[in-house]
C-alpha cells in the first residue's frame, strides 16, 4: 500500500506540471488535426517528429487545389463512419461475432438503402480518366462502409451464410466506391455461387466480369482462371509470385515522376506516396512527363548489339543452369545408355568448342563461358563412371584430328582446351571391365604417344596435367596398393606394370630437358605413389632426393615441396602401421606435411609442431611457425572426428597451376570442428587423450605460450583504443608474418592453455583482443571467448568478472571499443544463462566474481556515453537473473552478506534494482525520454544532474552492498587519478576544462562513501583524506569550475567525512596565518641554499617574500 501511495507522486516527480484537456476541446483538436493533415494513423508524437526533423518523408510539394469535403455534413459522416469502422476491427480481432453482427447491422442497413452509392460530383471518376480526384473518395463515408461491408462478407462467408453473402456482393458491386477491390468482389461472388451449388451461374458471372471496365489485368486472369479450375476442366492451379520486386523496380525508376507535384495528390507532410497512386488517374495526370520520360529511356537502348548480348548472356545461363540440372541427373545412376551419350557429346561440344560460343564484341561474358565449360567439364567427369570407354574413344579422335596442328592455329587451342576439360574424368574399378577401361585409358593417353609437329612439349605437358589430376584421387583419398583388390589378379597386375612403365618413361623425360619439370615432377611423384609396394619403397628414396636438390632451384623449389608432401602422405596411408621415425624426420617438410603427418601420425606430427613452433627467441621463423600452429590447429580438429571414427584426407594441389592458386590464398581461417570439442573439454575430457598425447601436452603448452608471447610483444598492444589504422586493410599483408601466426594461435585456447598466462592476464589480454585494430584478430577473440564459456564451465564467473572490469578501466574516450567489448559481455552472460538453464541450477558454479560484474556496472553508470549506460544497465540485469538462477543465490551470501526475508528487500541487493527504484531518474535517461522533441544536434545533458543520480545512486548502494560499493568507489578512485594534473608547485589538482562534466560525477559519486571502509584499500588510490583535501585546495586555489565542483562533492559527502573535512579546513587555516606562512618560508628558504647566502642576505629574502607570501596560495615551494 505504501509503494501504491508513492506511485501519484513519483509520477508527478517525473512528468512535471501537467495540464488537462475536457473531452470537447479534445474533440475540437482531433477535428482540426484531420481537416488539416487527413489524421490517418498519425499521432500528436509522429506530428511532431516531423515537424522538428527527427522523422523524415520523401520531398515533395504540399498543394492543395480542391477540398477533401464539400460539404460539414460529409466531415461529420466520415467520422462517424470511422469510428463505426474501429469498433467493428476490435470486434472481429477479439472474435466478438455477435458485436461485429450488431455494429455490421447499421452498414448493412445504410447499404439497402442505397447510401454506399452515393459519391459527390466532383470526385466521379469516368474509364477515359477525365477526372483525377476520385483518389479522395477514400475520405467519403460511402468509402468506409463499402470497406466494412467487404468485412462483413467476409463474415457471411465464415458462417457458411453463401446466399446472404452474395446478395451484399452484388450491393458492393453497384457501389462507385474502392474500384480497385471490384476484382476482388467479382471473384468472391463466383465462388460463393458455386459452393451454393450454382456451378452454371458462377461461370456466367465470371464470363459478365470481364466486362467491368475497371477489372486491372491481374484480376481479369484471376476470373478466366475459375473456368478451368473445374475438375473435369483439368483443375488448373497456379502459383503465387511476389510483386514486391516489380513495385520497388517501379518506385526506383519512376520516382520522380510519382513524386511530381500534381495537385491535391500530396495534401499532409505525412505521405510515403501520391493518393492516386493504383488508381487509373495516376497516368492521365502524369501522362506528358510519363511520355517524355519513356521517350528519353527509349534512347539509351542500342538495338541490335545490346539485344545480342542480352541473348547470348541468356543463353550462357541457360546452359550453366541446364549443366548443373544434368550433373545432379547423371551422378544419381537414371540415364539411359543415349541419354548418357547425348550429355557426353554436349559435354566434349562445349569443352573442345567452347571459344566458339563466345563473340569477341563481348568480353565481359567470357567468365560466364569459362563457368559454363567448367561446367561440361564436371558434367564429363560424372559421365566417366559410366562410359569411360566411350569417352576415351572420343579424345582420342578429337586429339587425332587436331595434332598435327599449327601452334598458333584454332585447333591448337582446342586441343589444349580439352586436355584441360578432362581432368574432371575418374577412373572406376568396381567391375573388371570397369578397371580394362581404366587401363586401356592410362596406356591409350600416355603423354609420350602424342606427338604433335610443331612444339610437341606444350601438348605433353597438357597430357601430363591432366593425367596428374586424374590420378591424384587415387593417391590423396586411400591406400593405393588396394587398387583393384577383389578383381582379377591378372588385371591388378597388369595396372601395377603399367604404372612402374610409366614412371620410368615420364622420369627420363622430365629429367632430360629443365622445361618438363613443372609437368613431369607432378605426374613422377603420382605415379610412383601408385606403385606397388615393393616398387614404391624402392623408388621413393631416390625421388625424395632429387626433389631435395630441386628445392635448392628457386625456381622449382615450391614444385619439389609439393611433390615430396604427396611422398610423405602415401607413404603414411601406406605403411603408417611400419613407419620408421628417422625416415620420415630426416624429410624436409612444410605445412601441408606437417598437417598430414599430424593427422595420420599424431606422435610424429606432434614432435614436428614442437620443432616447427621453436625458436631461440631473436631470429623468429615465422614460416615455421605458421606451419606448426596450423597443424596444432588441425590436430585439435582431428579430436571430434577422431572419437566419431571420422578421418578427412587433406587434399594437395594436383599440379603446379593448382599448387599456385593454394598459394595465393589467405592464411588464417576458423577451424570447422574446433566448436565441437568445447562441450568435450567442459566434461573434463583431456582433448589429448583421443590421440594418446597427453604427456606431450606440457611440452606443447611451453612452446605456444613463447610464440604467443613473442606476438603480443607485436601486435598485441595494437587495439582500437591506442590507433586507427586497421591491419586488415593494408595493402600487401604478409601471409608468413607474426600477425597471421597469432591469429592462428589463439585459436587454440582453451585447448592447449600457454604457461605465460596467469589467472588474471588470461582474460585481460583476451579482452584486448578483442578490440584489436585487426579484424580478423577480433573475429577469432570473440569465438575464443565464447568457446571459453562453454568449456570452462568453472570459470565462466572468473571470465565475465575480468572482463568487466577491464570494461570499466578502459578510458571513456574510446567510446567505440568500450562499447564493442560491453556487447560482447551481454552475449557471454546471455550465453551463461542459457547454458544455465539447460544445465540446471545443481550444475551451475558459485557466482561470487559476480561482485565485480556488479562493481563494474556500478561505475560504468558513471560514464558520458548514454550508449554505454545503457549496456551497463544490461549488465546489471543479466547479473541478477544469473544470481537467481544458480544454487548459489539460495545462501544469502551474494551481494551484502545479509539476506532479509522479504522478497522485495532481497532485490534491492542487486545494482539493477537499485537503480530501477532508488534512481528512476537515471532509467529515464538510459532507457526513455519524455522531453519534447528536439533535433539530435541539440541534445544536451547537463553535467550536474547527472552527477547527482551518479552520488544518489552510489549512496543507496553504500547502504545495502558495501563491498559492491567499495569496488565501484575503487575503480572510480583510479579513474578520477588518471584525470588529475599537476599544478605549478606539483601537486594534484582537478583537470582543465573539457572533463568538467566527468569530474564532477566521479567526486560527486566518491563523495557518497563514507571515511571507513570494509576492505583495504589497494595500493596507489586515493584515500577518502586525499579525496577531501583535493577538494578543499580545489576551492581555495581552484578555478571557477573547480570550485563549482568541490563545493558540490564537499556540499554532499557522506556524514562520517565531515571531521576530515574540519581538519583538513583547519590545516588549511593554518598555513594562511602570516605568521605560519614566514615561518614556512623561511624553513623553506633555509633549506634549499644555506651555503649560498650570508646571514643579512637570508634575513632580507626573508622579509621580501613574506610580503608575498600574504597573496601566495599555501604549500609553494619558495625555496
Amino acid at each position: 500500500m505504501a509503494g501504491a501511495r508513492e506511485l501519484p507522486a513519483l509520477l508527478h516527480e517525473l512528468l512535471g506540471p501537467l495540464v488537462r484537456v475536457g473531452a470537447v476541446t479534445s474533440t475540437i483538436v482531433a477535428r482540426l488535426l484531420r481537416v488539416r493533415f487527413l489524421r490517418e494513423g498519425q499521432s500528436l508524437g509522429h506530428i511532431q517528429a516531423v515537424g522538428c526533423g527527427s522523422l523524415r518523408y520523401p520531398p515533395y510539394t504540399v498543394h492543395r487545389q480542391r477540398p477533401a469535403w464539400f460539404k460539414r455534413s460529409q466531415l461529420l459522416q466520415y467520422e462517424a463512419a470511422l469510428a463505426q469502422a474501429a469498433r467493428l476491427t476490435d470486434a472481429l480481432e477479439g472474435g466478438d461475432d455477435a458485436a461485429a453482427a450488431a455494429e455490421l447491422a447499421s452498414v448493412w442497413a445504410a447499404m439497402d438503402q442505397q447510401e454506399h452509392k452515393c459519391m459527390p460530383s466532383p470526385l466521379k471518376q469516368t474509364t477515359q480518366g477525365e477526372c483525377s480526384l476520385v483518389f479522395l473518395s477514400r475520405f467519403q463515408a460511402g468509402w468506409v462502409h463499402c470497406l466494412m461491408g467487404t468485412a462483413g462478407v467476409s463474415l457471411l462467408e465464415k458462417t457458411k451464410r453463401f446466399d446472404q453473402a452474395v446478395e451484399r456482393l452484388q450491393q458492393l458491386l453497384g457501389s462507385p466506391y474502392c474500384l480497385g477491390r471490384r476484382g476482388d468482389w467479382w471473384l468472391r461472388l463466383s465462388i460463393n455461387l458455386e459452393h451454393l451449388g450454382k456451378t452454371e451461374s458462377s461461370l456466367e458471372i465470371a464470363e459478365t466480369a470481364l466486362a467491368d471496365e475497371w477489372l486491372s489485368p491481374g484480376q481479369r486472369l484471376a476470373l478466366q482462371r475459375r473456368h478451368y479450375a473445374l475438375p473435369e476442366n483439368g483443375a488448373w492451379t497456379g502459383c503465387h509470385c511476389e510483386g514486391g520486386i516489380w513495385s520497388t523496380l517501379f518506385a526506383l525508376l519512376l520516382w520522380d515522376e510519382i513524386f511530381a507535384p500534381v495537385p491535391d495528390v500530396f495534401r499532409t507532410p505525412f505521405q510515403t506516396a501520391p493518393l492516386d497512386l493504383r488508381t487509373e488517374g495516376f497516368y492521365m495526370a502524369r501522362k506528358t512527363i510519363l511520355e517524355a520520360k519513356l521517350k528519353r529511356e527509349s534512347g539509351h537502348v542500342q538495338d541490335a548489339e545490346t539485344w545480342a548480348k542480352i541473348l547470348k548472356s541468356l543463353k550462357l545461363w541457360t546452359e550453366s543452369m541446364f549443366l548443373d540440372a544434368a550433373i545432379q541427373v547423371a551422378a544419381g545412376g537414371v540415364l539411359t545408355a543415349t541419354q548418357a551419350k547425348e550429355m557426353e557429346s554436349l559435354a566434349f561440344d562445349w569443352i573442345v568448342n567452347g571459344e566458339k560460343h563466345a563473340d569477341s564484341r563481348f568480353p565481359e561474358l567470357s567468365p560466364l563461358r569459362d563457368r559454363v565449360m567448367s561446367k561440361a567439364a564436371e558434367l564429363l567427369g560424372v559421365l566417366s563412371t559410366l562410359n569411360l570407354q566411350g569417352i576415351t574413344a572420343r579424345f582420342l579422335k578429337e586429339i587425332g584430328s587436331r595434332l598435327q596442328a599449327d601452334s598458333s592455329s584454332l585447333a591448337r587451342a582446342e586441343l589444349l582446351a580439352l586436355c584441360y576439360g578432362m581432368r574432371w574424368v575418374r577412373l572406376s574399378m568396381r567391375t573388371d571391365s570397369e578397371f580394362m577401361a581404366s587401363i586401356a585409358f592410362l596406356e591409350a593417353t600416355h603423354p609420350l604417344k602424342h606427338v604433335a609437329s610443331d612444339k610437341k612439349s606444350r601438348v605433353q605437358q597438357s597430357i601430363c596435367d591432366m593425367l596428374s589430376s586424374i590420378l591424384r584421387p587415387l593417391v590423396d583419398e586411400g591406400d593405393p596398393s588396394l587398387i583393384g583388390l577383389g578383381r582379377s589378379e591378372e588385371l591388378r597386375q597388369r595396372w601395377f606394370t603399367l604404372m612402374s612403365n610409366m614412371r620410368l618413361d615420364i622420369f627420363k623425360w622430365s629429367t632430360k630437358q629443365s622445361k618438363q619439370v613443372t609437368a613431369g615432377y607432378p605426374l613422377l611423384t603420382v605415379l610412383t605413389c601408385l606403385e606397388a609396394d615393393k616398387q614404391m619403397l624402392t623408388n621413393l628414396d631416390p625421388l625424395v632426393e632429387l626433389m631435395q636438390r630441386q628445392i635448392k632451384d628457386r625456381k622449382n623449389a615450391v614444385l619439389a615441396v609439393l611433390c615430396i608432401s604427396r611422398c610423405v602422405l602415401a607413404y603414411v596411408l601406406r605403411f603408417s602401421q611400419r613407419a620408421e621415425q628417422g625416415q620420415v624426420e630426416r624429410w624436409e617438410l612444410i605445412r601441408v606435411v606437417c598437417i598430414n603427418i599430424t593427422k595420420r601420425l599424431p606422435v610424429f606430427g606432434l614432435s614436428l609442431i614442437s620443432d616447427l613452433l621453436g625458436n631461440d627467441g631473436v631470429n623468429v621463423n615465422w614460416e615455421a611457425a605458421m606451419a606448426g600452429v596450423t597443424a596444432l590447429l588441425f590436430l585439435l580438429e582431428e579430436i571430434p572426428l577422431r572419437i566419431a571414427g571420422e578421418n578427412d584426407p587433406v587434399p594437395l594441389p594436383a599440379n603446379y597451376q593448382d599448387l599456385e592458386r593454394f598459394a595465393a590464398t589467405p592464411q588464417g581461417g576458423e577451424p570447422r570442428s574446433l566448436d565441437k570439442l568445447a562441450p568435450l573439454v567442459a566434461q573434463g575430457y583431456n582433448c589429448m587423450d583421443a590421440l594418446n598425447l597427453t604427456a606431450s601436452l606440457p611440452g606443447l603448452e611451453l612452446v605456444l605460450s613463447r610464440v604467443i608471447q613473442q606476438c603480443h610483444n607485436i601486435h598485441g598492444h595494437s587495439r582500437i583504443t591506442t590507433g586507427t589504422r586497421a591491419f586488415g586493410d593494408s595493402q600487401g599483408r604478409d601471409r608468413s608474418g607474426p600477425l597471421p601466426v597469432f591469429i592462428n594461435a589463439i585459436q587454440c585456447v582453451p585447448f592447449v592453455m600457454p604457461r605465460h598466462w596467469n589467472e588474471d592476464r588470461f582474460w585481460d589480454d583476451l579482452s584486448g583482443y578483442a578490440i584489436h585494430i585487426d579484424p580478423l584478430m577480433r573475429k577469432v577473440a570473440v569465438s575464443v571467448l565464447h568457446r571459453c564459456m562453454t568449456a570452462l564451465p568453472t570459470r565462466r564467473d572468473e571470465l565475465v568478472a575480468r572482463m568487466a572490469t577491464y570494461c570499466v578501466r578502459l578510458p571513456d574516450e574510446y567510446s567505440e571499443g568500450l562499447e564493442m567489448l560491453l556487447s560482447l559481455v551481454l552475449d557471454l552472460m546471455q550465453s551463461w544463462l542459457d547454458i544455465s538453464y539447460e544445465e540446471g541450477a545443481a550444475q551451475s558454479p558459485k557466482l561470487a566474481n559476480l561482485k565485480a560484474v556488479e562493481a563494474a556496472c556500478l561505475g560504468l553508470m558513471c560514464s558520458n556515453s548514454c550508449r554505454v549506460r545503457s549496456l551497463a544497465m544490461q549488465m546489471a540485469k543479466l547479473s541478477k537473473e544469473l544470481h537467481e538462477s544458480s544454487k548459489g543465490s539460495q545462501d544469502g551470501n551474494f551481494l551484502s552478506g545479509t539476506l532479509a526475508k522479504d522478497r522485495v528487500t532481497r532485490r534491492l541487493f542487486y545494482v539493477h534494482d537499485i537503480i530501477q527504484l532508488i534512481c528512476p531518474s537515471i532509467v529515464e535517461k538510459c532507457y526513455w525520454d519524455i522531453r519534447p522533441l528536439v533535433r539530435p544536434v541539440e541534445v544536451l545533458e547537463a553535467p550536474a544532474p547527472r552527477a547527482q543520480d551518479a552520488r544518489k545512486l552510489f549512496k543507496e548502494t553504500w547502504s545495502r552492498s558495501p563491498v559492491v560499493a567499495q569496488r565501484a568507489q575503487t575503480e572510480l578512485s583510479i579513474k578520477l587519478q588518471s584525470l588529475l594534473v599537476l599544478d605549478s608547485a606539483g601537486r594534484a589538482a582537478l583537470p582543465q576544462e573539457g572533463k568538467y562534466a566527468q569530474t564532477a560525477i566521479y567526486c560527486l559519486a566518491l563523495a557518497a562513501g563514507p571515511a571507513t571502509l570494509p576492505e583495504a584499500l589497494p595500493d596507489a588510490t586515493l584515500s577518502k583524506r586525499d579525496f577531501v583535501r583535493l577538494l578543499i585546495t580545489s576551492i581555495r586555489a581552484g578555478l571557477e569550475f573547480h570550485q563549482s565542483v568541490a563545493a558540490m562533492a564537499l556540499g554532499n559527502v557522506h556524514s562520517s567525512c565531515h571531521s576530515l573535512v574540519v581538519q583538513e579546513c583547519m590545516v588549511l587555516t593554518e598555513d594562511y596565518l602570516p605568521d605560519r606562512q614566514m615561518q614556512r618560508c623561511a624553513v623553506q628558504l633555509a633549506d634549499a641554499l644555506p651555503q649560498d647566502f650570508n646571514a643579512d642576505t637570508r634575513r632580507t629574502l626573508y622579509d621580501m617574500f613574506s610580503s608575498y607570501c600574504e597573496e601566495g596560495s599555501p604549500g609553494t615551494n619558495l625555496g
